[in-house]
């Protein structure tokens, strides 16, 4: 209980030396002198009541803006002329490409999952969406022949068509 006691004692020493300290040196710099200027308008404090206000001076009126006057909104307002739509060539488009075959979208919507090799036989995991397909180098993958099938790239062959897609197998 005697170390809070000390501690209390020093803060309130410091505390009456900071009070001591502003008395000294700072008290006289809060006052002003009688003689500053007024603002027009406010009349001199009298004992007991606030400044006053004169009112004769909220009475005059102003002079109006004798500036340049500029209508922001005038090209909004003026019409517009058009070009007349005859003078000018139709415009011409480019050629688009092609749509892609659906041997083409079929193919390249297909995911390599797996690749699974023992001894001779080579097997690839592949899905679409939802669908898992398991393939094997001659199968027929969605009436597609797989034609290849190596560590690397899987190829498919459309037989109507004769279009061919590979898959990279690398991850």
């Amino acid at each position: 209980m005697g170390d809070k006691k000390r501690l209390l004692i020093m803060l309130a020493l410091v505390f009456a030396a900071v009070i001591l300290y502003d008395l000294l040196f700072f008290s006289g710099s809060d006052k002003k002198p009688e003689t500053q200027a007024r603002p027009a308008g406010i009349k001199k404090e009298r004992a007991g009541a606030g400044p006053g206000i004169e009112l004769r001076l909220l009475d005059k009126t102003r002079p109006a803006y004798k500036g340049v006057v500029k209508d922001i909104f005038a090209t909004l307002r003026e019409e517009v002329k058009k070009p007349d739509a005859t003078a000018l060539p139709a415009p011409t488009l480019p050629e688009l490409p092609p749509p892609p075959s659906k041997f083409k979208t079929f193919a390249s919507g297909l995911k390599f999952l797996g690749f699974l090799e023992k001894e001779d036989n080579k097997t690839a995991f592949l899905s679409k969406g939802n669908d898992v397909f398991i393939v094997k180098k001659g199968d027929k993958l969605d009436g597609y022949r797989v034609t290849e099938l190596t560590g690397n790239l899987l190829a498919l062959t459309d037989e109507a068509s004769g279009e061919h897609a590979g898959i990279d197998l690398q991850r």
